[in-house]
């Protein structure tokens, strides 16, 4: 654009302005217009301000803080030994139905072998305590979980958003 007169590039300043304009008029002054793009109209028509329709959301004013602390009742674990976690969730709001999930300690073909939920009412700046627990099969090739070291992934979603995560390592011995 260096090749153009500084007048050239002020009209052209000055013609992009004016489109922007015509669009802001239009959104601003008849929010039903519907605007074609392509040729096609906008099929969005959902309205800017919609009613509360679900007391149960999350309140888009204030910052959403979830935090998961937890820790498992050892590191090391032998075959047919119980795994426990005690979780702590806090929350910076009020929700209800918050699913927490605990899946991990894989196999090689692929099964979960510590896989636990439940649903949860948190409460704003207060913290709620659950327990899981799963026992472990045995070490051998049947199972397909061989000694070594492991992970569970504890997850809290709200309305199908992952909120928080949090990983607990272990290690599995024969």
């Amino acid at each position: 654009m260096g090749k153009f007169s500084l007048l050239t590039k002020l009209a052209l300043i000055a013609v992009a302005v004016s489109v922007v304009d015509i669009f802001l008029f239009i959104a601003i002054f008849q929010p039903n217009y519907k605007i074609k793009l392509n040729g096609q109209e906008n099929p969005d028509t959902s309205n800017i301000n919609p009613s509360v329709e679900n007391a149960n959301r999350i309140n888009s004013e204030l910052p959403l803080n979830v935090q998961i602390n937890a820790t498992a009742n050892k590191s090391i674990y032998s075959s047919y030994e119980q795994v426990i976690l005690n979780i702590e969730l806090s929350s910076s709001q009020n929700l209800n139905d918050v699913l927490v999930e605990a899946k991990g300690i894989t196999s090689r073909l692929n099964r979960n072998y510590f896989n636990q939920n439940k649903s949860v009412d948190l409460q704003k700046q207060s913290v709620q305590k659950i327990t899981f627990s799963q026992t472990l099969p045995s070490c051998n090739s049947c199972s397909g979980l061989s000694a070594g070291k492991y992970t569970i992934t504890i997850t809290a979603s709200y309305q199908s958003e992952i909120l928080a995560t949090k990983n607990i390592n272990l290690t599995i011995k024969q």
